[in-house]
């Protein structure tokens, strides 16, 4: 049977990346934030429940209340007597850990869905480092998928991988496709991108444009060492 689609507007998917990577929350809560990210990648009901150890029925209720009655409803529990029932540090440490683990394993799947959702939760998802996050992120520099190269390119950035400069040029260099690249290039923020940066304001036309400028930009003035704003040659 066909899964119901669930998209997440502009605000909504913020929100619920904000809260799947900052804070303690309930654990109830914490895995709804998931399921509402995963759903709206377009995931397979199965991989979710197989990655986040919940059933079917979670699933379906947080998509449902979701389309029925918005984000604050999908996530958050009406008032219960007693105390809820939340991660302590120690547990959220656990529980991120194995959601890592998994997503590593999930980068590496022939299909490239998965492949998508697994590299962009390790890229921006995760506040950790380590060999093997920074190993799996450097395999996905080499996948047929530009948007999947682009999040790993974000993911590397954030953390100062050594060499990654030259990754990045490269992909500013050649078939242009899309915003991920950009970001990163702002992240390191390096001032041997602005050649590039600066071909591409040139090149970039049409809804593309009207997409892409914003982030172009505010990469171009991260590599000259200044907010986007501050600027009136970029206006």
């Amino acid at each position: 049977m066909r899964q119901t689609e669930l998209s997440l507007n502009k605000r909504d998917r913020r929100i619920v990346d904000e809260f799947r990577s900052k804070g303690l929350h309930m654990a109830r809560e914490f895995n709804r934030a998931h399921i509402l990210a995963a759903l709206d990648r377009k995931m397979p009901e199965q991989l979710i429940m197989e990655v986040l150890n919940v059933g079917r029925t979670a699933v379906w209720r947080t998509r449902a209340a979701y389309l029925k009655s918005g984000l604050d409803f999908a996530l958050h529990d009406e008032p219960r007597p007693g105390k809820p029932k939340r991660y302590a540090a120690d547990a959220e440490a656990q529980v991120t850990a194995l959601a890592c683990s998994a997503m590593i394993k999930l980068s590496r799947d022939s299909d490239r869905d998965v492949r998508d959702w697994a590299t962009f939760t390790l890229a921006k998802q995760f506040d950790s480092d380590s060999p093997a996050l920074r190993s799996a992120l450097e395999e996905r520099l080499v996948d047929s998928g530009h948007e999947i190269r682009g999040e790993a390119l974000v993911g590397l950035a954030r953390r100062r991988y050594a060499n990654i400069a030259q990754q990045i040029l490269r992909e500013l260099q050649g078939d242009f496709h899309g915003d991920s690249v950009l970001e990163a290039a702002g992240l390191l923020a390096d001032v041997r991108f602005l050649p590039a940066l600066e071909e591409l304001d040139q090149r970039i036309t049409g809804d593309n444009a009207v997409y892409l400028r914003g982030t172009l930009r505010a990469a171009i003035a991260a590599c000259e060492g200044r907010h986007a704003n501050d600027s009136s040659t970029l206006q």
